[in-house]
């Protein structure tokens, strides 16, 4: 993770800190907050702070910012599910996992997707046992992906959206779909090609010599590689309406 720890940041990490005091009591700082705490400011030199941003500094405290906002407003229930986990399973996340939040969301570009990397690792914690290598490459793929391409993962059948509103909506689906994209052939060749390098969906159709051809909502199926990588990020009905209007 490389980047300035400003005073607003310490003022944010100050009051998620303090927060935690409050919520808890007993004088005595929640174990997230202690993560938060710890992953930010005890890697910062002492007194280093930066006035004068360049713009990629300037996005990324906007970022880390917006990290430490949605922990704050999840920190209840982060908090009861770290209750629960062994000592060692807590050092764990705290050494390995937690510092993955802020080297991701340190290098986002789209803010909206700051809720997801803070979903993926309330699943490190839900499930017991997990590779690091394949937490990762989820975190790497979502960091590939923009909002765009995430939304139309969201229409392929099985997706979130088709399993959320069964078959009867399927033809409403499709044809939304392709509305979307009805001026935009090129963007959707593009953004379907990628999703299929990327191991998330597989299509029906090819041309002789191996190119893709222009694909339809029906012409493609999520992989399992692809359904697992949108229950590890925790992707809802509720993304239908956050993720569908930014395209």
């Amino acid at each position: 993770m490389n980047f300035s720890v400003t005073k607003e940041l310490v003022k944010k990490v100050d009051k998620f800190v303090t927060n935690s005091v409050e919520i808890y009591g007993e004088g005595t700082a929640s174990f997230l907050a202690t993560f938060v705490s710890d992953t930010l400011i005890g890697q910062a030199a002492p007194g280093f702070v930066t006035t004068a941003l360049n713009y990629k500094l300037k996005r990324t405290e906007k970022m880390i910012l917006s990290l430490i906002d949605h922990l704050n407003n999840r920190i209840t229930n982060i908090e009861n599910m770290l209750v629960h986990c062994t000592d060692t399973k807590r050092n764990t996340l705290k050494e390995e996992y937690f510092p993955l939040l802020f080297d991701y969301a340190a290098d986002e570009k789209q803010e909206d997707k700051i809720t997801y990397i803070v979903n993926g690792f309330e699943s490190v914690i839900e499930r017991s046992i997990i590779d690091q290598d394949t937490i990762l490459t989820y975190y790497d793929i979502l960091h590939e992906l923009k909002i765009s391409e995430i939304k139309t993962l969201l229409y392929i059948p099985e997706g979130i959206m088709v399993i959320t509103f069964g078959e009867s909506r399927e033809k409403d689906l499709y044809a939304e779909f392709e509305t979307i994209f009805e001026e935009k052939e090129g963007e959707k060749a593009y953004i379907i090609n990628k999703l299929v390098k990327l191991g998330l969906v597989i299509t029906k159709k090819y041309m002789d010599d191996g190119e893709s051809i222009n694909y339809g909502l029906n012409d493609l199926k999520l992989t399992k590689f692809g359904k697992d990588f949108l229950d590890f990020f925790k992707f809802e009905s509720k993304a239908k309406d956050t993720l569908c209007s930014k395209l």
